[in-house]
């Protein structure tokens, strides 16, 4: 152990360019990149989302409401009644 001495060390090549480096590189640039179908499972499922809820909001609205309560006289084709029991 040299306590009081200088050490000298030669740098064969810079840090950019270690084996760490390169791993932590490769890490990230897979990180970034998705494969096509990640890509299109991604878009899907955002828009898949949406579009059943508002459908289903449309189709309860619309006629869904029928079988919940039957009335002598059927609703209109798109009609939200809202009655207290």
């Amino acid at each position: 152990m040299n306590l009081w001495g200088a050490v000298e060390v030669i740098v064969t090549r810079p840090a950019a360019e270690s084996s760490l480096q390169k791993i932590i590189t490769l890490i990230k640039d897979a990180q970034q990149r998705k494969a096509p179908a990640q890509q299109f499972t991604d878009r899907f499922g955002t828009y898949y989302t949406y579009i059943v809820l508002g459908l289903s909001f449309v189709m309860f609205s619309c006629g869904g409401s029928r079988s919940v309560a039957r009335r002598s006289n059927p609703p209109s084709s798109c009609t939200v009644r809202f009655t207290a029991p």
